[in-house]
């Protein structure tokens, strides 16, 4: 009897630890991805561009970082929120499914913001990428909700390249403001 009991009483415990695992798989999840888009949130682009810092530090390559932002974003709120969610997720897609595979894609700051980093990747080569993806939704429809005519977004960018053993954030800092002077130009 006293074996039977011990050995229920270990199952139960071994069902209890793989649930906790799954639950904290989850969480992970959640913390480290953007629960609307699906994309990496910031936290989530920290943690593994510092495999791709290593990388560029290591193999004394390229880095290039980006920074996006939807042009007007605001209209799209102000038509309804429910359209500026649906606005993010196709242009989430459209970058996600655009850009080369090797690309780290996230959310940044405010919710019309994206860093990107582009590994091995001259600042040359990740303007061309994104001036692709401009011409991309330039023709694109997005026709996110029934009854609304479909309309093209447009985006600005900045970008800036990873110095060799320089903080992260100097990169960032510099992407946001070549975006900024950017958006001032435009």
């Amino acid at each position: 009897m006293t074996t039977l009991v011990c050995s229920i009483s270990i199952t139960i415990l071994v069902l209890l630890e793989i649930l906790l695992l799954i639950r904290v798989a989850r969480l992970r999840k959640y913390a480290y991805a953007d629960d609307l888009t699906g994309i990496k949130s910031f936290r989530g682009f920290s943690l593994h561009v510092k495999t791709m810092i290593n990388k560029a530090n290591r193999d004394n390559t390229e880095l290039a970082i980006a920074i996006v932002d939807i042009d007007n974003f605001r209209r799209f709120n102000h038509e309804s929120y429910q359209l500026g969610d649906c606005v993010l997720k196709e242009f989430c897609n459209l970058l996600t499914t655009t850009l080369p595979p090797e690309s780290l894609v996230a959310r940044f700051k405010i919710g019309d913001e994206f860093i990107i980093a582009f590994p091995n990747t001259a600042k040359s080569v990740a303007e061309q990428h994104l001036k692709q993806m401009l011409a991309i939704c330039a023709s694109s429809d997005f026709s996110c909700l029934n009854g609304l005519p479909g309309f093209s977004v447009s985006f600005s960018f900045g970008i800036s390249v990873y110095a060799l053993n320089e903080d992260p954030g100097a990169t960032i800092e510099r992407a946001e403001q070549s975006l900024r002077a950017h958006k001032g130009h435009s």
